[in-house]
């Protein structure tokens, strides 16, 4: 009888051994708190061992060391204020669909589940935008992109590195159409945590009509959105229980304190995420009038030649300014290791397996205090921080 892992830690939840099931054996259950594991169906079961052949989370290990990094900010405004950081992967979604190809990405749905598409279509990458702090359902993705591929149609793949190796896994050899992207992931909550949390809100405030968990309407930074039919409020550590548990690292799948992608070596062609420590790696770049910190910046790193290859074909599109990879790594922790696991992670799994509401009212004290930190550092603008942290050191 087939085990395909002996502890959930072992399992990243990418659904590589669903998609590959040739007789749909494998579906993809929630445990107890909602994070989702294979589940085989030993009926239907005729043991091929296919899906433990598509494992590369448990298996492989030799990912590409040649690495290139930059900083980068899209020249499109538009594109810009609306995405996370410095607006590259829907910058190269865009052209890379006018160039006749496939974007794979994460959505909202019609009741804000969190799910992977297809699609060669330019409204679909803009449902694709911006930051989603929870683990997005693969579903079949995967034979969706195989088949493309099959036919000789180019396909850009965007997710968690684990995403972007379960593809790997799933297709079990290398297409010269298909191009991936991984971000740095700080972690990963669950959707069933996450549509809690909107009923939680829901039920406060009214009908939500869209959520951004990173809104720049006050600069660049870890602040989000949501709106409600009749009100907005946004969102942070201080004010929202699921982007504070998010941010103390409360809330992720048992894989991602052990994520064997939480370091320079990475799956995809390339790499990007938000460029945090500018302003300490490569404060030069601030001088320069295409960088405007409140804006933001993205880090971006090609991996492998096909990731140089890549970027070099579409690189007209930004301002970006070559780095090294100990610069942007600097201060984004998960490019050199897993998150932490937090002694009270369990506490709150516990609290949660009973209600939300157990876990709001449990963390309540402390996102008052998250609350009052954010408060003053909002007084002073982002650049004058700077200035001031430069006179500091000069003094």
């Amino acid at each position: 009888m087939i085990i395909l892992f002996n502890e959930k830690k072992n399992c990243c939840g990418c659904g590589a051994c669903e998609n590959i099931c040739p007789k749909k054996a494998i579906s993809m259950k929630e445990d107890e708190y909602g994070f989702i594991y294979p589940e085989i169906n030993h009926n239907l079961c005729i043991e091929c061992h296919l899906c433990e052949k598509v494992c590369h989370f448990q298996s492989r290990s030799n990912y590409s060391k040649d690495h290139m990094a930059y900083a980068a900010v899209t020249k499109n405004q538009e594109i810009l204020m609306n995405s996370t950081s410095g607006g590259i992967f829907t910058t190269l979604a865009l052209e890379f669909i006018k160039d006749g190809g496939y974007v794979s990405g994460s959505i909202y749905d019609g009741d804000f589940n969190v799910v992977h598409i297809v699609s060669n279509k330019i409204e679909d990458v803009y449902k694709m935008q911006g930051s989603k702090y929870v683990q997005s359902s693969i579903n079949d993705a995967y034979l969706q992109i195989k088949k493309l591929l099959l036919q000789k149609e180019k396909v850009l793949f965007s997710g968690t590195p684990c995403q972007v190796d379960g593809l790997y896994g799933f297709l079990q050899r290398d297409y010269d159409n298909l191009y991936t992207i991984d971000i740095v992931c700080h972690g990963v909550p669950n959707n069933k945590m996450f549509k809690d949390y909107l009923n939680y809100e829901t039920k406060k405030y009214g009908k939500i009509t869209e959520i951004k968990f990173r809104d720049k309407t006050q600069g660049w930074g870890t602040k989000g959105s949501i709106k409600f039919e009749n009100k907005k409020k946004i969102i942070y550590s201080g004010t929202s229980e699921y982007y504070y548990l998010f941010n103390k690292s409360l809330t992720f799948r048992d894989s991602c304190y052990k994520c064997k992608y939480s370091s320079h070596h990475r799956p995809a062609n390339i790499t990007i995420g938000d460029y945090w420590g500018i302003e300490k790696m490569d404060f030069q770049l601030l001088n320069k009038k295409e960088i405007d910190i409140d804006k933001g910046i993205s880090l971006i790193i090609c991996n492998n030649e096909q990731g140089n290859d890549f970027l070099e074909k579409y690189k007209f599109n930004f301002n970006i300014y070559l780095t090294t990879l100990d610069n942007v790594s600097k201060f984004n922790h998960n490019l050199n290791q897993p998150s932490i696991l937090p002694s009270k992670r369990n506490k709150i799994l516990n609290m949660y397996g009973k209600s939300f509401d157990f876990v709001a009212a449990d963390i309540a004290c402390d996102l008052k205090k998250e609350k009052y930190k954010f408060m003053i550092k909002k007084i002073v603008p982002s650049k004058m921080k700077i200035i001031i942290k430069r006179f500091l050191k000069k003094g």
